[in-house]
């Protein structure tokens, strides 16, 4: 369902870890991929990936060509101790004694009109967790969301926190070098990610004469995005980049004068976790899991508010005091966040079911 994410970057690091233990033996059913991340590396003695590159893109043509596939070759392989779907996908031809499902957010549910058959995604997320012996929840949040909208025994759930990567150095994408000084913005912006108001807040601050705005990943910017930063006057001030490696995105991230995340809603937020461990000061929304993930690593901001937004952001990007402080404690923020340890209580999880 997508080339580049959080979820992807999830899987991609809890096989990659799974495969330092010498009992625990891993298959990769993943079909025709587009991904950013290498799955294809993963495979050795203890991890067997069945994937193969495709240049259909993320959706539900790709989805459907991948069901085929995938059920198609299911029943030649052995039964599992545990299933662990990848994104609320179960596959019926794959025998196991025990499911296991991870739940990221409640986007479907908090917001029914942003995706397109959010109905149809609430009953299969609804089927799922009726199928499934364990959830595993990426943060506290998530579960108060999960046992909010849905009717499940809390001891049913795992809180196991998502873990941060360094990463790799590389050069910034000659595009953003004409930027100059930058606030960085990585992800997608549908609604509930509130790009346009962090847009609006940079374009009312005294930011605008002294940095520009680069935005990576997600795609284009859309015809309505591009109008929003034509009405406030930014046309030379925002860079995008649609699509950068991981090496283009450690390197924008070391770069960036600060790292903003104004998002309405998150079941976890990798993003601001991947700018305090490459040292840059983050500047986030207080809403939902983000103080529980992010702690006092960050600088805060009401994300319904111009006027918070804009007083944190002109406080992060002048306030040279503050600004060394806050990337102190982001980097010990950060380092409590391992995939190591997100793959160890993982792994817990499992081993309680059998």
């Amino acid at each position: 369902m997508q080339n580049a994410g959080g979820i992807s970057v999830y899987f991609y690091e809890l096989v990659r870890n799974l495969t330092r233990f010498a009992e625990v033996d891993t298959t990769l059913l993943l079909g025709k991929i587009g991904s950013v991340l290498p799955f294809e590396s993963l495979a050795g003695p203890q991890s067997h990936v069945n994937c193969s590159r495709t240049n259909v893109g993320p959706g539900f043509k790709r989805y459907a060509l991948n069901d085929i596939l995938s059920n198609a070759i299911a029943p030649a392989i052995r039964k599992f101790d545990i299933y662990h779907p990848t994104y609320y996908r179960c596959l019926p031809l794959v025998k196991s004694s025990a499911i296991v499902v991870t739940h990221h957010d409640c986007v479907l549910e908090l917001y029914p009109h942003l995706p397109k058959n959010a109905a149809l995604g609430r009953l299969v997320k609804r089927k799922q967790f009726a199928q499934a012996s364990a959830i595993i929840c990426v943060s506290e949040n998530s579960r108060k969301d999960l046992l909010r909208f849905y009717d499940i025994p809390h001891e049913k759930t795992h809180v196991v926190h998502l873990g941060v990567a360094q990463l790799p150095s590389g050069t910034v994408p000659v595009k953003a070098l004409a930027a100059g000084p930058y606030l960085l913005y990585v992800g997608s912006r549908i609604m509930c990610k509130n790009f346009d108001a962090f847009i609006r807040a940079f374009a009312a601050s005294r930011l605008r004469g002294d940095f520009s705005i680069v935005c990576v990943g997600g795609g284009p910017l859309s015809e309505t995005e591009v109008q929003l930063i034509e009405k406030e006057g930014l046309e030379a001030k925002v860079v995008s980049i649609p699509r950068a490696s991981s090496e283009e995105l450690g390197a924008l991230y070391r770069q960036a004068h600060a790292f903003v995340y104004p998002s309405l809603y998150e079941g976890f937020g990798l993003p601001p976790l991947e700018a305090m461990a490459s040292g840059t000061v983050a500047v986030v929304s207080n809403v939902s899991s983000i103080p529980e993930v992010c702690s006092d690593g960050a600088v805060y901001f009401d994300p319904s508010s111009t006027e918070s937004m804009v007083d944190s952001l002109e406080q992060a990007c002048y306030d040279e005091a503050l600004r060394s402080e806050v990337r102190k404690k982001g980097a010990a923020v950060a380092a409590r966040y391992t995939w190591e340890g997100c793959t160890r209580k993982t792994l817990q999880v499992y081993r309680e079911l059998l």
